[in-house]
């Protein structure tokens, strides 16, 4: 048992071993800049580390969960405001101002619904559950379908989050840029959140995700990005995306049995790639 946020970053490191570090498709992203980097971002290559606990002795069920490490976040801003920002997208205005703005509450009972998941059960072994945030109705189809929210700070308040109170004049201007862009949010959204991304959209069977960037202060605009756009960015293909989705967690399946096998081991396994280049 395992939440797609656990998997993801285990398939990710599983993903960089299988495809020998494949670098992503930037195809009319950053042209200009040929000198930017043209492949994942170190923070997203580092090693991950997860713990195996048994829930349930009688029917012999494991679940893994992440490790947070051994050094506490200063700030949670980012997370807190995006459960926030999720809130003020997916509520009326005015029921958001009621139940969820300091000083402005009605003292009416105005019960907010609880989250919805949906679950996959992978390999017939391994149980995934994935939060739904919002759904709407295709205009063509006339069908529903469900996607994710993700909200997503400028870049340098994301590389400097201990000090993202001295960015917070940094906005975006333009489209194109190699910085105060879009083009700069979307680049390094190929090269920082879109393999984790693929893999988490995959088991909410998700259409895609709804991207809302800031600064923590202003919002600036909102991109919808489908599920295969970033399948292509990331794999290539969508066939690419499903066999490198099914081999990957076969693999994590098999690191997770030989793991549980020796009783003597640490609860603990971590997962790193390593890129070794020929002189």
């Amino acid at each position: 048992v395992m939440s797609t946020s656990t998997i993801s970053s285990i398939l990710s490191q599983i993903y960089y071993l299988l495809s020998g570090f494949r670098a992503p498709d930037f195809n009319s992203v950053f042209e200009h800049y040929p000198n930017e980097p043209r492949k994942f971002m170190i923070s997203q290559r580092k090693p991950v580390t997860n713990y195996v606990r048994k829930v349930d002795e009688e029917n012999n069920i494991y679940s893994l969960d992440g490790d947070s490490g051994i050094f506490k976040i200063k700030h949670s801003i980012l997370m807190d405001l995006g459960k926030v920002i999720e809130r003020s997208i997916t509520l009326s205005p005015d029921v958001f101002r009621k139940v969820l703005i300091k000083g402005q509450s009605t003292g009416e009972d105005i019960k907010i619904e609880d989250d919805h998941h949906r679950f996959m059960k992978l390999n017939n072994d391994i149980c995934l559950r994935s939060q739904i945030d919002c759904y709407s109705i295709d205009p063509e189809t006339n069908l529903p379908f469900v996607f994710e929210i993700k909200s997503r700070s400028v870049c340098p308040i994301r590389y400097d989050i201990e000090n993202y109170a001295d960015y917070l004049d940094y906005t975006i201007q333009g489209r194109k840029g190699l910085h105060s862009s879009f083009e700069r949010e979307y680049y390094d959204l190929i090269r920082g959140s879109f393999l984790k991304w693929s893999f988490q959209l995959k088991i909410g069977r998700m259409d895609g995700a709804f991207v809302a960037f800031h600064n923590t202060r202003e919002m600036f605009g909102f991109e919808y990005v489908k599920s295969k756009e970033i399948e292509r960015r990331i794999f290539g293909s969508e066939i690419y995306a499903d066999a490198c989705f099914q081999v990957g967690s076969k693999v994590l399946m098999l690191l997770s049995l030989i793991h549980i096998s020796e009783p003597t081991r640490l609860l603990s396994i971590s997962y790193a790639v390593f890129c070794l280049k020929k002189k």
